[in-house]
């Protein structure tokens, strides 16, 4: 009977911790349209080659990775949209870096667009949230704890790296769907950097149908087991 009992309350604490436990996002890579920048001939380039053999996932984020036939598989002075088609986006991330910058100053910006008109822009500024991506004479911090810092790479003199933005979109998008993103580092140069789109990734929530069918089917599973019980 004691037994009986514990293996209930353990059955009842475990479908209640699930209970509480959030819903899983779901996370989709998106592939980069445009790109005209190879990386690996840039300084200390060729530390990102095996990132092309089949590494995808960066700072516990899966990123899609390859390149064009000329070697480019980045996106760096320019302005570019990349459409995508995902519902009820929450967060964002890139893998972004610069070429040359000096603190403070604008490297560039990226911005989203929803469905039914939400938009939002995060702009990349030189040590608040981008920095080289080469650890050399130019700016290498950054003081924005929505970086990671090398996600891929060395974080130490001599060493290239990519670093990982997480971007929180805000809640009028995850009503929507998100159609596209505006990269844009044109018309930048020295002193001010130039910001470089090596990866993009998108998390969204589950729609409203999904989270009540799982946690139905939880429910439905704590029920059974009391029964068994």
């Amino acid at each position: 009977m004691l037994q009986t009992h514990v293996k209930a309350l353990l059955g009842a604490a475990a479908l209640a911790a699930a209970l509480a436990s959030p819903v899983s996002h779901a996370v989709t890579t998106v592939a980069l349209t445009g790109t005209n920048t190879n990386l690996l001939s840039w300084s200390d380039g060729g530390a990102y080659a095996p990132l092309y053999d089949g590494v995808t996932n960066l700072g516990g984020v899966d990123f899609s990775f390859s390149t064009d036939g000329n070697g480019n598989a980045a996106i760096s002075g320019i302005a570019t949209t990349i459409y995508t088609n995902i519902a009820n986006a929450s967060t964002v991330y890139t893998l972004v870096n610069s070429a040359w910058g000096t603190y403070g100053s604008n490297a560039g910006s990226i911005t989203f667009h929803g469905s039914l008109g939400a938009s939002y822009t995060v702009q990349f500024v030189e040590g608040d949230n981008v920095r080289d991506h080469y650890f050399g004479g130019f700016e290498n911090g950054t003081s924005s704890a929505s970086v990671t810092q090398a996600v891929w790479g060395i974080n130490s003199v001599g060493n290239a790296h990519l670093d990982m933005q997480t971007i929180l979109l805000p809640a009028a998008f995850q009503s929507q769907v998100l159609t596209s993103i505006d990269f844009d580092s044109s018309n930048r140069g020295a002193p001010d950097g130039m910001a470089v789109l090596a990866g993009l990734s998108v998390s969204a929530v589950p729609e409203p149908a999904e989270a009540g069918m799982l946690l139905l089917g939880l429910g439905l599973s704590g029920l059974m087991l009391r029964r068994r019980q």
